[in-house]
């Protein structure tokens, strides 16, 4: 393919691209054939960026994207801290069925069909298992107190850095 150049092309493209093109830049381009086709070329790739631009909104702003950011870091950090309280309450539902089994199974003795309190065994243990459930019960707590602390300290620090 030999194409002739023409030092107006650019000028022609310019005037394209700004949709002003003067008379006398009109009568060059029915003139010149490189300046024609130049012309074609231009007004189809023209064409092509406005359908593009139409298809694709602006991008956000700046400050909507940090919005954004925060939102989000915001959010994994609720999340952390839920999963532990889930953790948590796991853990409580299981001491409270294992507890219940057991009082269960220490107030009532089966003696043959009938079913009778058992007091007996319950006063020899009932003082060290009740202290023993308070003592894993407080140590629960403060674990759990001790974890979301840490968790609210890093959430601190991780948000106050810009």
């Amino acid at each position: 393919m030999n194409r002739s150049r023409c030092e107006r092309e650019a000028e022609v493209v310019g005037a394209m691209r700004s949709g002003a093109v003067s008379v006398e830049l009109a009568l060059h381009m029915e003139g010149c054939a490189a300046c024609a086709e130049t012309q074609k070329v231009t007004a189809l790739m023209l064409l092509h960026a406005a359908a593009i631009q139409a298809q694709n909104p602006q991008p956000p702003t700046a400050s909507r994207v940090w919005r954004r950011a925060q939102a989000q870091r915001q959010a994994d950090a609720l999340k952390r801290a839920t999963q532990l309280l889930a953790l948590m309450r796991g853990l409580g539902v299981v001491y409270v069925a294992a507890l219940m089994v057991w009082c269960v199974r220490a107030f009532w003795h089966v003696q043959g069909a009938e079913m009778t309190p058992a007091w007996s065994s319950l006063s020899s243990l009932a003082s060290g298992t009740v202290f023993l459930g308070a003592g894993g019960a407080v140590a629960s707590i403060a674990l759990g107190a001790w974890c979301l602390l840490l968790l609210g300290k890093r959430a601190g620090s991780a948000t106050a850095s810009p």
